[in-house]
C-alpha cells in the first residue's frame, strides 16, 4: 500500500485514492480502495502526475511539465493535453481543469503567495528535467524560500 494525503474535497482527480489515506492534521488512518472520481478510478499519485499516467511518463517534463506550463497562463481543455499526454493517461483536459482548480495553491513552490508560469511553472519544469540548486531557481524564484526549500517543495509534489 502507498500512503496518500487527503487534500480536501473529492472532486475530479482528488488525492484520496486506493491505499491508505492519512487525513492531515487529524491523526486518523483510513484504508480506502477502489474510489472513483468523475468517472475514473483514482489511485495515489503525486500532484505532479498531472495527466495521471503510468511510468515512464509519470513525472515527466515532456508531459506533466508541458501541461503545467500551458495551464498556468490560462489554457484549458484539449489545448492542455494536445501532444503532451503520457503513457496511459487517465485525466483528459476537462478533468485536469478540475484537478488544477483544487490544487493550484500547492504549486506555489517559491512561497511568494502566487502561482505564476514565469516562476513556479519554470522551476517545476526544471526540476522535472533534473535541475537542482541555483540552476533550478536562477532568474525564476520570487519568494523568500531558499533554493533547497524550493527544491524540497517541488519534490514533495511527486512522492
Amino acid at each position: 500500500m502507498r500512503d496518500c494525503k487527503a487534500q480536501g474535497g473529492s472532486g475530479a482527480g482528488g488525492a484520496l485514492g486506493a491505499g491508505a489515506a492519512i487525513f492531515a492534521n487529524q491523526g486518523v488512518n483510513l484504508t480506502v480502495s477502489n474510489v472513483t472520481f468523475a468517472g475514473h478510478n483514482a489511485a495515489c499519485s503525486g500532484l505532479l502526475n498531472i495527466d495521471f499516467s503510468d511510468a515512464p511518463d509519470q513525472y515527466s517534463a515532456a508531459t506533466d511539465g508541458l501541461i503545467l506550463i500551458r495551464y498556468l497562463p490560462g489554457m484549458t481543455g484539449g489545448a492542455l493535453t494536445h501532444g503532451a499526454s503520457g503513457t496511459n493517461p487517465r485525466r483528459n483536459g476537462a478533468l485536469m481543469n478540475d484537478y488544477f482548480a483544487g490544487n493550484r495553491h500547492r504549486l506555489d513552490v517559491d512561497g511568494d503567495g502566487q502561482v505564476l508560469t514565469e516562476s513556479d511553472g519554470i522551476m517545476i519544469a526544471r526540476r522535472l528535467l533534473g535541475f537542482s540548486g541555483i540552476a533550478l531557481t536562477a532568474n525564476a524564484k520570487r519568494g523568500t524560500r531558499t533554493d533547497r526549500q524550493v527544491q524540497d517543495a517541488i519534490d514533495a509534489l511527486r512522492p
